[in-house]
């Protein structure tokens, strides 16, 4: 059999869980909604829409879990 680990996609630093990290990651790309997205902030798009905005938010935070 083949194991695949899941990873949640709002995950964006890929450490397992999404958190304040992650969080901090989407706010230093955050661009609005006419602005091209850098390569480097890619995997924040969390929706695929090319652009890094309030709806890439909704979708981390719909999957956010605060830690200690």
């Amino acid at each position: 059999p083949v194991l695949f680990e899941a990873t949640a996609v709002s995950d964006v630093n890929g450490d397992g869980i999404v958190n304040l990290r992650d969080m901090g990651i989407l706010g230093g790309c955050l661009t609005g909604p006419s602005i091209p997205i850098s390569s480097n902030c890619a995997m924040v798009d969390l929706n695929a829409d090319t652009r890094v905005d309030l709806r890439d938010a909704a979708v981390l935070f719909r999957s956010f879990q605060p830690t200690n």
